[in-house]
């Protein structure tokens, strides 16, 4: 799949149709071959994918007073399968926050923070699959932790291509400059810059179904890698942006990448990544661990199966299963 993915470019760029032109008929046409081309790039680049990195991101959404954690990163995938293990390996010192929700609290007054202390997802060819291993701190009012125990872990099932599963893992690809094409709906301008670089407008979301406008710096000349990125929602200021290091070089094994970058998911969540390893070739058995954590079923887990829904819609629950043998 690679090598046709990059034949199909090259074929591209020989016939010169990437550049915008002298004519306004011409650019529409180069508009549309954009995005063509990014998709082509995004699927050579998956197609076959091994890279490991360090991420530091807010350790709980539900209270980003708690500040960052970071973990290691794995992501694997040939095409039709795609895969991440993402571990926690440090945080900062959970605090006590006071004016909580009531259920937020120990009888004795300790406040509870539940966190990811490890993820594993796998978007295979017929099922998308979330593991979720849960940590829950009790922390006193003086921020000393009082008791640190493992939560059940949570199991959901989701159709191919559900926003939510797809938003774990390409979080951390898209501030390496990959993992874009599949965001945007239609490219409604593209406007040549100096050094070569290309920016574009183009229609499209952020891993919902909410739509809006994306502006984007790429470089025709690097693989039509992606320099910087802003996404704002329609009818509203919120903006979630991506900016790539473009000091940091790149890695050879495969297409061009950015060694680090950062993600601004929400105005209050931001991700930064440094990419540690990377390799064109599929590491196969890290494929395989990970498609087989997300579907084993531990003790006292909690499983969600939006593929059976109930007369209401909502999906199946099913809690405190898979006891071990």
């Amino acid at each position: 799949m690679k090598q046709k993915a990059l034949s199909k470019i090259f074929a591209w760029l020989l016939c010169g149709v990437l550049w915008p032109g002298a004519s306004h008929a011409q650019d529409a046409v180069n508009e549309g071959q954009i995005l063509e081309t990014l998709v082509a790039y995004d699927q050579a680049f998956l197609s076959g994918i091994n890279l490991t990195l360090e991420a530091t991101h807010p350790t709980t959404v539900f209270d980003i007073s708690q500040g960052y954690s970071t973990s290691i990163v794995r992501i694997t995938g040939d095409g039709t399968q795609l895969a991440m293990d993402c571990r926690q390996i440090k945080m900062n010192s959970p605090r006590f926050a006071p004016n909580r929700l009531e259920p937020d609290y120990e009888e004795e007054g300790n406040y509870v923070v539940n966190f990811t202390k490890n993820l594993s997802v796998y978007l295979g060819p017929d099922s998308w699959k979330t593991r979720i291993d849960q940590e829950r701190q009790a922390v006193d009012p003086a921020n000393a932790v009082v008791r640190a125990t493992p939560a059940s872990p949570l199991f959901e099932v989701r159709s191919v291509g559900h926003q939510d599963p797809k938003n774990r893992v390409f979080r951390y690809l898209l501030p390496l400059g990959r993992g874009f094409s599949d965001l945007l709906e239609k490219i409604t301008s593209s406007t040549p810059l100096e050094d070569g670089l290309l920016r574009i407008t183009a229609t499209g979301s952020l891993f919902s179904p909410n739509m809006g406008e994306w502006e984007i710096i790429l470089d025709p000349q690097s693989d039509y890698l992606i320099q910087s990125a802003t996404f704002t929602r329609e009818g509203s200021d919120t903006k979630a942006t991506v900016v790539c290091d473009t000091m940091g070089g790149q890695f050879d094994g495969g297409l061009s990448l950015w060694n680090k970058g950062a993600f601004q998911l929400a105005s209050n969540y931001d991700i930064s990544v440094q990419l540690i390893a990377f390799s064109d070739k599929t590491d196969g058995n890290l494929l395989g661990q990970i498609e087989q954590a997300a579907q084993t079923i531990q003790e006292n887990a909690t499983l969600i199966d939006f593929g059976v829904l109930d007369a209401n819609g909502k999906p199946l629950v099913l809690r405190g299963i898979g006891a071990p043998e």
